[in-house]
């Protein structure tokens, strides 16, 4: 590919046109590195994301992935007037912005009379070396969106959407008035009484990286449960990325941590730009969600940042619920969409200008953009005419099952504690794999975060990171939805619940069932007031059953769920009392 091309518009002289080594090259060139800095030093809505110490981090760790594809153009005195940092990926025929999914910004950099020029010559050098479908930006400030309309090369292959930007001004009053309130006391309160709770901005590329495991669980898990996907997992690289990031220049980011007794319940990874501050992570621990970790890290960071002069909280766009909640202002930033082909922009634009008026017709019904695509990819997924016929038996008859057991507390002394059990680990139900369960990724991971926030306790067993045991318990639960045959069960008190107690299936008929389970019920008794300990287990998992009995469970009685025909039956055998 030539560094070099000629163009109607602008003189070889001053555009360039680098590709992969070329770029690499560049970036590391301190003159080109200082002249980068100069031009976005006048860049009023340039974002940190268009350092060079974000840029050049990102191209390095995703240099596997993606080339380098950058745009330059001097002026005769060779000061830089226009950059615009990209990156393609040749074996997907993808091309992005630098930063890609990482990145809540994209833009390029020009100076004002240079742009639409700039920008221009950019398209058109692009549409010649790189097949790639679409080029999105996520997101620009309203006023590059409104160049892009007029761009005569462009802007019949643009789609571009207004989004609300909330925003936390930092105004002392503000914050003094959310600390007053009696119920943040009261959160601040209860915290306090467990622990020592500390605050604290991360300086020390050790710390951040010490800290960052935590922080990257309860990130992972709640993306799972919510928007089903598992960001770090899913990409090897993305964790390295951050710490080369911060290792770069501590003081360009914002990083805060929330420690009850020295130990990590919520943090915060923000991008520092002028006198504002934007989210990139937010994380919190499931274990602590009648504390609001997140709100209370938040409300912390809001007095810091007024101690350090910062103006602005941007908590970035998005249609998350508690970004409203915080907010205390907004603003507007453009989603955009370029479109090699104009047909293709054609059916993009009417989806877009539909979808709005699905997502109001839908809403009251409870259904969400996330829940019609998690249902979409299953319908694709599960398009083979064996799983319709399935589903159409079981709307016809199906019936399920459940034995419930019971063992006293004084019958349940001789069980033992096994290292191998763990304790509450994010990190282990991280592990879990679908197709070695009975059940999919996301209910796993709903489920999971449902019953965290519930107060239930989860122990489970870890080999080779792979999640090999997974076993639910409920404390004193009064009553307990089951929802598997969507029943509420009530127990006597003193009661401790054992339940969906699931093994990897490549350790069935192994020792590890019954390891696990006398570890829960050792850890059971040692509860106050602790009478009865009940496990609920399918019927069809006739070795279990027969498992538990062998170690003292007795058998109580039996839940039963049957559907014809779309209605539903249910009743317990049993009153537990």
């Amino acid at each position: 590919m030539l560094t070099w091309r000629k163009s109607k518009i602008m003189s070889i002289e001053n555009f360039k046109h680098l590709y992969d080594e070329q770029a690499h090259a560049a970036l590391r060139n301190d003159e080109f590195l200082e002249l980068w800095r100069i031009l976005h030093g006048k860049i009023s809505y340039a974002t940190a994301l268009q350092e060079p110490e974000y840029v050049c981090t990102w191209y390095e760790e995703y240099r596997d992935n993606y080339k380098p594809v950058i745009f330059c153009s001097n002026n005769s005195k060779g000061d830089l007037i226009g950059l615009f940092f990209l990156a393609y990926n040749p074996k997907l025929k993808l091309l992005v912005n630098a930063g890609a999914q990482q990145a809540e910004y994209h833009m390029w950099l020009a100076l004002p009379g240079e742009d639409i020029i700039f920008l221009s010559q950019a398209w058109i050098e692009l549409l010649k070396a790189y097949s790639f479908a679409k080029l999105e930006f996520r997101y620009l400030p309203v006023e590059l969106g409104d160049i892009l309309k007029n761009m005569t090369n462009i802007r019949s292959n643009v789609i571009i959407q207004r989004r609300n930007r909330p925003l936390l001004k930092i105004v002392a009053d503000d914050i003094k008035t959310t600390f007053a309130k009696k119920n943040n006391k009261s959160k601040f309160n209860r915290l306090r009484k467990l622990g020592m709770l500390e605050f604290i901005r991360i300086s020390d590329p050790v710390e951040h990286e010490r800290v960052l495991d935590d922080l990257i669980n309860f990130y992972d898990f709640r993306q799972a449960a919510v928007n089903h996907t598992i960001p770090f997992r899913q990409d090897p690289k993305k964790r390295q990325f951050y710490i080369n990031l911060f290792a770069t220049n501590p003081s360009k980011f914002h990083i805060t941590v929330t420690y009850l007794d020295k130990k990590p319940i919520a943090g915060l990874w923000g991008v520092i730009s002028g006198k504002m501050v934007s989210i990139g992570m937010i994380m919190h621990s499931p274990f602590f969600a009648e504390y609001s970790p997140g709100k209370v890290h938040i409300m912390l960071l809001s007095q810091l940042l007024l101690e350090e002069n910062m103006e602005v909280l941007d908590i970035t766009p998005g249609n998350t619920p508690w970004k409203e909640r915080f907010g205390n202002a907004n603003d507007e930033v453009c989603y955009v969409l370029i479109f090699r082909s104009k047909s293709v922009r054609f059916f993009k634009n009417l989806f877009y200008e539909l979808s709005p008026l699905l997502k109001r017709s839908l809403e009251p019904l409870g259904v969400t953009p996330t829940k019609i695509r998690y249902c979409l990819s299953t319908l694709i997924s599960n398009s083979q005419l064996s799983t319709l016929i399935l589903r159409i038996k079981n709307w016809v008859n199906e019936k399920r099952n459940f034995r419930i057991y019971r063992i006293k507390v004084l019958s349940a002394e001789n069980y033992l504690l096994d290292e191998k059990v763990h304790f509450n680990s994010i990190n282990d139900l991280l592990c879990f794999e679908q197709n070695k369960f009975l059940q999919t990724n996301d209910n796993f991971f709903s489920n999971a975060l449902t019953r965290l926030h519930a107060g239930e306790h989860v122990y489970t067993v870890n080999i080779d990171n792979h999640l090999a045991f997974c076993g639910w318990m409920v404390l004193n639960p009064t009553e307990k939805h089951i929802p598997e045959v969507n029943y509420v069960m009530k127990f006597p008190p003193g009661s401790i619940l054992l339940h969906d107690l699931s093994l990897h299936s490549d350790f069935m008929g192994s020792e590890l069932y019954r390891t696990a389970i006398g570890h829960m019920v050792h850890e059971a008794i040692a509860y106050e007031k602790t009478q009865y300990i009940y496990n609920i287990l399918p019927s069809y998992d006739i070795s279990n059953c027969k498992l538990v009995e062998s170690i003292g469970f007795e058998y109580q009685g039996s839940l039963f769920w049957q559907r014809r025909f779309g209605i539903e039956k249910k009743y317990l055998s049993v009153k537990l009392t």
